[in-house]
């Protein structure tokens, strides 16, 4: 551990887990050390940040900025996710615990930390043909779906993410769907994608799925469980209803993906990130492929040519607060 260092602090807040990290400054950051906690036991910010102070001080390290990257839109200086039991308040945080915090959406953070985690960390699931310079997309599922877009800025020769909460837009459902659709439709109105594609979104594609599964020796277990998703996840490859629900999971992720690469047309890559895709890397093959083909021929030509990647590094977001600090 170095002694007498000058050191930037990352906060990532999550849905369902926050981490906080110190690291030394430079073009590639190198995290000393980061700090784990439930986000749904947390009361606000100034306890995780004061434990990494309280470390940064017996250890002789010197810490004046920090970056809070959080799942939520950013709005004066504020953010109030949706599964985040409290409102992050850059301006408070800074003036509580003397270090001087910026805070950006957690899917502008990814794009950011892109650039400083190992290649091994991104798996390529479809080559295309990147075009160099040319736009790419985020799409990412946890606790809830953030997505981004990452514009090439040639003066910095980097490339620039914009902040997005383009998951809640109303999920696109097939005709062999309406049933599902009718089935969560909340005042007339159809779920949007962040409600079918997330830790909550496959929980939801169970509840719908279940009553076909009378007899399945894994519901009563799953029905008792705090985190669903987890247990639905975690039985695979070991029940019938679980692999049903996460392959429909999987079909309905890669539609979002689609979607969201035709508005965009992401010549220089799609990267799909978030907790369930680094745990459940499985997921993303043939079938996925061929539901994120599945489009009009010339259209699926078109999506054919993107390079897609799957982000399996579930510290990627903290390492972008870390790269914003």
């Amino acid at each position: 551990m170095p002694v007498g260092k000058l050191v930037v602090m990352g906060v990532d807040v999550g849905g369902t887990n926050t981490n906080v990290a110190l690291a030394l400054q430079g073009k590639s950051p190198s995290i000393l050390i980061s700090f784990h906690y439930a986000t749904r036991d947390l009361k606000g910010l100034e306890g995780p940040v004061s434990d990494a102070l309280q470390f940064a001080r017996e250890h002789k390290l010197t810490v004046k900025r920090g970056c809070i990257a959080a799942a939520g839109p950013v709005v004066n200086g504020r953010v109030k996710g949706l599964n985040i039991p409290f409102v992050i308040d850059a301006v408070a945080v800074s003036k509580k615990t003397k270090v001087k915090f910026s805070l950006i959406n957690d899917f502008e953070a990814i794009g950011r930390g892109m650039g400083v985690i190992p290649k091994k960390d991104i798996l390529t699931i479809q080559n295309g043909r990147q075009v160099k310079g040319a736009p790419q997309v985020i799409v990412g599922a946890g606790s809830g779906l953030g997505k981004s877009v990452l514009a090439y800025d040639a003066a910095v020769k980097s490339y620039v993410p914009l902040p997005s909460e383009g998951g809640h837009a109303d999920f696109a459902f097939y005709p062999e769907e309406f049933d599902m659709c009718r089935f969560f439709a909340r005042s007339g109105r159809c779920p949007d994608e962040n409600s079918m594609v997330s830790g909550r979104g496959i929980e939801a594609i169970y509840t719908f799925l279940r009553p076909m599964a009378l007899g399945n020796r894994m519901v009563d277990e799953v029905d008792q469980a705090a985190d669903k998703a987890k247990l639905i996840s975690k039985y695979y490859r070991k029940d019938k209803l679980c692999k049903q629900t996460m392959d429909m999971f999987a079909k309905f992720y890669a539609r979002v993906l689609k979607n969201f690469c035709l508005e965009i047309l992401p010549y220089g890559g799609a990267f799909i990130a978030g907790g369930i895709a680094a745990k459940n890397r499985h997921l993303f093959g043939r079938e996925f492929l061929a539901e994120f083909l599945n489009a009009d021929p010339q259209f699926a030509s078109i999506l054919k040519l993107i390079p897609v990647h799957v982000i399996v590094n579930y510290d990627v977001s903290l390492y972008g607060a870390v790269v914003c600090a």
